[in-house]
């Protein structure tokens, strides 16, 4: 009975947030072209920052559970990935990420940094300093990221209800390719921004350079553990 309320919970939760990310690319999409560019914060900026903020249940549902292992310090996260790229190597696999089952099997520490990563961008640069939406970044961040989450919120849907299509499958494991690359890069052009703001006092502007000086580390761990979940799921499906 437990199990039927969990996925039952799950299956409403992803497909609530598949309808509210979809509803969010289809009003930019119903904003034109590009070069509307500049009325896309002043339309839906509230509705896509409280859409990211209630996704910090990811990290929740992640989290919930008994650690096999305690999650390693971020400090030592950082310095394994930094090794790991002089190395040439692929990113450390961060054994206590295995071990750790919550409510749902997504990894913690990934799931940790991609949620709080945009969640930081749209609280701590675009809030404060609402001029920076106005670049078209702010616009293609948005299309990135609401295309994704529509993907990956409704394949969970899907597959928690007895559905997984083969098209979806190759999609939700493939469509980041493209997408999450241009998304980082709309995120770091806006913290760009936000460090030459007037407004932006020198404290804040080294904080911003620190947080855009952890991105290449941050990126390219996530980038490749999805690299790595891909061929492994599509190496399964085509067995």
């Amino acid at each position: 009975m437990a199990l039927a309320v969990k996925t039952l919970y799950l299956i409403l939760y992803n497909g609530i947030f598949a309808a509210l990310w979809l509803t969010l690319f289809l009003r930019i999409v119903a904003l034109g072209p590009l070069s509307s560019h500049d009325k896309t914060y002043d339309t839906i900026g509230n509705f896509a920052l409280w859409i990211q903020t209630a996704a910090l249940l990811e990290v929740v549902h992640s989290a919930t559970g008994p650690l096999k292992n305690p999650p390693p310090p971020p400090l030592l996260i950082l310095a394994m990935i930094l090794v790991s790229m002089s190395k040439a190597r692929k990113p450390p696999s961060l054994t206590p990420l295995s071990t750790h089952e919550g409510l749902v099997r997504a990894p913690l520490i990934p799931t940790f940094i991609q949620t709080v990563a945009k969640n930081l961008v749209l609280w701590t640069i675009v809030a404060p300093f609402p001029a920076v939406a106005l670049s078209p970044a702010y616009t293609v961040m948005l299309v990135m990221w609401s295309s994704g989450e529509v993907i990956r919120y409704g394949y969970f849907a899907l597959m928690l209800s007895g559905r997984r299509p083969g098209f979806l499958v190759w999609l939700r494991y493939s469509a980041f390719v493209g997408i999450y690359p241009v998304g980082i890069a709309a995120e770091m052009w806006l913290v760009w921004r936000a460090i030459g703001e007037p407004a932006s006092k020198w404290v804040t502007g080294i904080m911003y350079g620190e947080l855009l000086g952890l991105y290449l580390p941050g990126s390219y761990y996530l980038y490749s553990y999805m690299l790595r979940q891909r061929s492994k799921t599509l190496r399964l499906k085509n067995a």
